[in-house]
């Protein structure tokens, strides 16, 4: 014989989880009909508020354009700052070059000056001939050295100055003595030590005799 319970049946409680997802389930929907009554296209500014946000939009497109002049200006100021330490920067690699080549051309400028005498006392010699010495062994030996030794010259833009009957220059020369003389007035008649340039600049002085 079966007994039947009148006592009502439990409802199943719900999971933790579930009545979790429930509760933000809700929240999510009250907050979507809150934007919605916020965004609402049915909303109606006075015109008022619309000057105001008009107003306010202006105001803000107004500070966007100064702070893109204001740019622009730095930009353009950067650039001439750049420009100008760059011509500054080739200025100076230019100035270093013509140092340099310069320090290059003129540093055997005191072993020339040295080897200008040598050449000297080759030419005296020379100069100190007679008639016969010409066929002489030595002589000739004498004339092939310096001729070498003036090749030599020539390779390292050492240039000979002799400016015999020339108007004396008081760049290049350097007067010795002075006579009277059929030519005008300092006018070299003769040249006493020849002069000489390196690379167009002046390493030795001529000396020279000019006339009164």
């Amino acid at each position: 014989m079966k007994f039947e319970s009148n006592a009502p049946e439990k409802e199943p409680q719900k999971e933790p989880q579930e009545e979790a997802f429930g509760q933000e389930e809700e929240e999510s929907v009250k907050n979507a009909e809150e934007e919605t009554k916020e965004t609402s296209p049915d909303e109606v500014l006075s015109p008022m508020e619309m000057m105001k946000k008009l107003e306010e939009k202006e105001e803000r497109i107004k500070d966007l354009e100064e702070q893109i002049k204001k740019e622009q200006e730095e930009s353009l100021q950067y650039c001439d700052a750049l420009k100008r330490l760059q011509a500054e920067f080739s200025n100076y690699q230019k100035r270093m070059n013509r140092e340099k080549e310069k320090s290059i051309k003129f540093a055997n400028k005191e072993f020339a000056f040295d080897l200008l005498q040598v050449v000297d006392n080759l030419e005296r010699a020379l100069s100190s001939k007679n008639g016969d010495e010409e066929d002489c062994e030595i002589y000739r030996g004498v004339e092939l050295v310096l001729k070498q030794m003036k090749d030599v010259l020539r390779k390292n833009a050492i240039e000979e100055e002799n400016p015999l009957y020339e108007p004396f220059n008081v760049d290049f020369h350097e007067v010795v003595l002075k006579e009277e003389s059929e030519y005008e007035t300092d006018t070299v008649i003769e040249v006493l030590q020849k002069g000489y340039k390196i690379h167009g600049k002046l390493l030795r002085p001529a000396m020279v005799k000019v006339s009164k």
